[in-house]
């Protein structure tokens, strides 16, 4: 059985040859658009349906993936201008496209900050158990947006707002100590949160 990452990337191709399918030797033909192959069978859905399967509702994520991917089979289906078929289909495509890059890229920083809990420091100090690899999971959850001091303490289970700024300084430590200063630069600062952006 494939991986989550792998069957994403499936997907990826699939969309880049979904939109290469109106190109001929003569230019762009809206009219040669595989449309066929969101369909029943075609590549395009059983690309869909195998990333699918990794998701707990066996769905895609709604609405950032789902509504594109209704979108673009709306778009497809659409038979009454050909052109304007074709630049709906490209639109949705992309999107979809997009979101399958960003899930595969979330999926690379989870598996850094899993790494990073299994590092030793040294001898006696592991990431794992401490809040810093709390606070680590929490932001890898909420990527690509800040999170405030005051909910990253209460999920972290203190009372003490200034003890998030000690827990993320000791993390970012930590990281750099294990080799992941990558990673630790990562981790942004902004007036009262912080936030793990991943470019």
């Amino acid at each position: 059985m494939r991986t989550q990452a792998e069957d994403l990337e499936r997907l990826i191709e699939a969309l880049d040859d979904f939109l290469e399918s109106g190109e001929t030797s003569e230019g762009y033909d809206p009219d040669e658009l595989d449309c066929d192959a969101l369909e029943e069978g075609g590549y395009v859905r059983l690309a869909v349906q195998d990333v699918q399967r990794h998701y707990s509702s066996n769905k895609l994520p709604a609405p950032v993936a789902r509504n594109p991917w209704r979108s673009l089979l709306n778009g497809c289906r659409s038979e009454d201008d050909p052109l304007r078929r074709q630049n709906e289909a490209h639109r949705f495509a992309d999107l979809l496209r997009n979101w399958a890059a960003r899930e595969i890229q979330g999926l690379g920083t989870e598996a850094m900050a899993s790494k990073s809990a299994t590092l030793a420091v040294d001898e006696s100090v592991e990431i794992g158990n401490r809040k810093e690899f709390h606070l680590l999971a929490i932001l890898a959850a909420s990527r690509n947006q800040y999170v405030s001091h005051a909910d990253l303490a209460q999920r972290l289970g203190g009372d003490e707002l200034d003890s998030v700024t000690h827990v993320k300084s000791r993390l970012t430590k930590l990281l750099r100590a294990v080799g992941l200063a990558e990673l630790a630069d990562r981790i942004k600062s902004q007036k009262g949160h912080y936030g793990l952006f991943i470019s």
